[in-house]
């Protein structure tokens, strides 16, 4: 077995060590007794001593630009050493035998006598497949307990946003790497990858000491064991025909009337569409969870782009949020409600709805539903139409340019008053100014624009220009922000 100056480095702390290590990569497989390493011993550590004044001996053990000093009986730590890679080339056979039994427990309980922390591993879905038995009864935290009893990974946990250690955002990778939760933990994570599918995940969390470098490359050697193990029973989502015909739709491929039909029957219109999607983290665990969760109720989820969709009864989807989606999860993640429709052959159109809802809520977390943001829509469309912007209501340039000139507010009077109803006191308090003075700059525009009031096919023409211009007005602020 190879193995790095970390994990040498963690087993020698009696001996009060200093040291610097650059790459702590895992290529070493002996010993060399050296005062100089050459090109033919990069495979060693190389160990070298110097008995000091003071009667002190310091061991020096040193591959390229890593070093490692310590202090201490010479013997007792070369007899350490030796003993350092004989434990670990143990470790790793028993490791490999537990896999040939395909013994998910097995692996993770003799990877437990090293990492001595708690490790967990589960499917796609979120599905716990082995927690170590050294903590699996112990109250470690709410979490931890929630896994234990529920067999699933906690929502807390598959929904929260993670860092690198440099701060930076981040997710999982095939590659075990360290973690920082949000409450200031370390862990080290990664998913299970076999024939390039992604089919579990594994989580190890700094519990009883603290997560070290020496720890990322054992977890490494534990993952390649896992690996091995997961290939005999790998896992797999199971496509369902609904889900897999919605997600052709919404593709945009050539839908056949028969499953339409069939899927109209079992689920019957009218539907909403759901999308769920964590801006600050976009795991693969934490989307299987959701789609799991989902199934056991009367809709159709799947998983489309970067988010969980899912069709569901228009009267039912605000209740099917509620006893799906825990509280916990909506601190990280957007769930936009769709309005409800009745074609499906319109599931493009509803998708595009709730991906403009998520827009415009900036990637806010939290619950939006369509009605809050259909005009804002529709409003858009006019917008982006360059014909439509021509067609506007000719008094709004009049205003604009009469208010240039004389520092006024005449614009902006017009359109309280129309969006209030023509309720000159509510207009008024829109605007924070006494009633008689709104009543007098009412006027004035009146006169500039020869706007007729008591025209109703007018009075809505000119509110919808409004709303044109200023929805515009929001495009291109939010654009420039």
């Amino acid at each position: 077995m190879k193995i790095s100056m970390w994990m040498i480095l963690d087993k020698l702390e009696q001996y009060h060590p200093r040291y610097t290590i650059s790459d702590g990569s895992m290529h070493l497989t002996g010993i060399r007794f050296s005062a100089v390493q050459d090109d033919t011993q990069g495979q060693f550590v190389c160990v070298d001593w110097e008995k000091r004044p003071d009667g002190e001996t310091w061991i020096r053990l040193f591959n390229g630009g890593d070093e490692i000093v310590c202090s201490g009986g010479l013997d007792g730590l070369l007899n350490d050493l030796m003993r350092i890679f004989d434990f670990y080339n143990a470790w790793e056979a028993a490791l490999w035998e537990a896999a040939s039994h395909k013994s998910f427990q097995e692996v993770i309980d003799i990877g437990n006598t090293v990492l001595n922390n708690p490790i967990m591993i589960s499917d796609m879905r979120g599905n716990v497949l082995a927690m170590s038995s050294a903590f699996v009864n112990e109250d470690l935290s709410v979490y931890w307990n929630e896994s234990r009893e529920r067999h699933l990974v906690p929502d807390a946990i598959s929904g929260a946003p993670l860092l690198t250690e440099s701060g930076e955002a981040a997710t999982w990778t095939d590659t075990p790497e360290i973690y920082i939760m949000p409450d200031g933990s370390r862990t080290i994570g990664a998913y299970l990858t076999v024939d390039g599918e992604r089919v579990a995940g594994i989580g190890i969390w700094g519990r009883n000491r603290p997560i070290t470098e020496s720890d990322v490359h054992l977890t490494r050697m534990l993952y390649d064991a896992l690996v091995s193990a997961l290939d005999a029973q790998k896992l797999s989502l199971p496509l369902h025909s609904s889900a897999a015909f919605l997600t052709d739709l919404l593709s945009g491929a050539q839908y056949d009337d028969e499953s339409m039909e069939a899927l109209s029957a079992r689920y019957p219109p009218p539907w909403r569409l759901i999308r769920i999607n964590n801006p600050l983290r976009r795991d693969e665990i934490h989307q299987h969870n959701l789609l799991q969760r989902f199934w056991a109720y009367p809709c159709v989820p799947f998983l489309y782009e970067d988010a969980v969709i899912v069709l569901a009864s228009s009267g039912e989807a605000l209740a099917l949020v509620d006893a799906v989606f825990p509280a916990q999860q909506r601190l990280y993640s957007q769930v936009c409600i769709s309005l409800p429709f009745h074609d499906l052959k319109k599931i493009r159109m509803l998708y595009e709805q709730n991906r403009f809802i998520g827009q415009r809520a900036a990637q806010t977390p939290g619950l939006y539903r369509g009605e809050d943001y259909a005009l804002a829509q529709l409003l858009s469309l006019f917008g982006e139409n360059e014909q439509a912007l021509a067609l506007l209501h000719p008094a709004l340039s009049k205003l604009k340019q009469y208010d240039a000139g004389k520092h006024s507010n005449l614009y902006e009077t017009l359109y309280q008053y129309l969006v209030h109803g023509r309720g000159i006191q509510a207009a008024a308090e829109a605007m924070h100014v006494h009633r008689n003075t709104f009543i007098y700059r009412l006027e004035r525009a009146r006169e500039i624009t020869d706007f007729d009031a008591e025209d109703p096919v007018s009075r809505i023409y000119l509110l919808l220009s409004y709303m044109i211009e200023k929805q515009g007005n929001i495009h291109d602020s939010i654009t420039k922000n």
